[in-house]
């Protein structure tokens, strides 16, 4: 279920982001840095779930 949640999050950030900022998806850094970003505050709720 937790998992399920995750993947809900991340599609809407997905969708958000490419509506929203597309000269993002554009460069390949900025991609990563978001990448990095979700995977920094999948960890902090994770931390603060257990």
């Amino acid at each position: 279920m937790r998992s399920l949640s995750l993947f809900v999050l991340v599609a809407m950030n997905m969708l958000l982001g490419c509506s929203s900022e597309p000269e993002l998806d554009t460069s390949p850094e900025a991609r990563e840095q978001r990448r990095q970003n979700e995977q920094a505050a999948f960890e902090r709720e994770m931390g603060q779930k257990q």
